[in-house]
């Protein structure tokens, strides 16, 4: 059960940070997880010793799952995990509460998963594929047709935004703006873009244009005619 609660928590914290879930690696962190809290049971642990022991475990718990990305962001990776881990055992006592019982608790949480699952895929089959986006920056509008990309977790560095990625030939339709560099590893290999973050962005979805926080960067490896890459987070 603890191996089943830090993989969740685990994967919770990847997607939060916008970063990639690997399976495998997430699978790590749970055993570390499991081990370390089995371990500190066994120890009796308590007060100091045992925030230390959770920050030190929590830390590996990321690495392990997240690789460089975590070992060079450690506050914001641990705080990711711890609070994920806040919000699955607040909900679990909440379940449990209502059920009556910590088997309870998790039966109606097993139950909730799989409904979960059917609405977030029925909003994105009913987002589509492509998206419409509008972005206004010092009073200009632009807009352009996005591509819905489930594998861009590329962030911007300086505001922690998700980044929709443009071709570079589309750059000169923003007008003037603090262009900052920003990296990327593709399957190019690590490529150099220009980035900035407008003072709005919008894209149309279920009938209406909602506005989302978010950052542009223009790629040399996309075509001028091919589609911008919409992060699917923001959706």
């Amino acid at each position: 059960m603890d191996a089943l609660m830090d993989a969740l928590m685990t994967a919770m914290a990847l997607r939060m940070l916008g970063r990639t879930i690997r399976p495998g690696r997430v699978l790590l962190a749970a055993c570390i997880g499991a081990f370390a809290a089995a371990g500190s049971r066994m120890l009796s642990l308590s007060g100091g010793g045992l925030i230390i022991l959770w920050l030190a475990v929590a830390f590996a718990m990321m690495i392990a799952a997240g690789g460089r990305e975590s070992l060079y962001r450690p506050m914001s990776s641990t705080a990711a995990l711890f609070a994920s881990a806040g919000l699955l055992g607040g909900t679990v006592l909440a379940l449990s509460g209502a059920a009556g019982s910590l088997k309870g608790g998790f039966l109606l949480g097993a139950a909730a998963a799989p409904v979960m699952i059917a609405v977030t895929l029925r909003r994105r089959r009913a987002a589509g594929n492509q998206v419409h986006v509008r972005i206004v920056h010092h009073g200009k509008r632009t807009d352009f047709s996005a591509l819905v990309d489930s594998g861009n977790g590329l962030r911007d560095y300086l505001t922690g935004r998700p980044v929709i990625v443009l071709p570079e030939a589309s750059r000169a339709a923003v007008g003037e703006a603090a262009f900052r560099p920003i990296f990327a590893n593709t399957a190019g290999g690590r490529q150099m873009m220009w980035c900035f973050t407008p003072d709005q962005i919008y894209f149309f979805s279920d009938g209406r244009w909602r506005m989302v926080k978010a950052a542009l960067a223009f790629s040399p490896g996309l075509g001028e005619k091919d589609p911008a890459l919409f992060p699917a987070v923001l959706l």
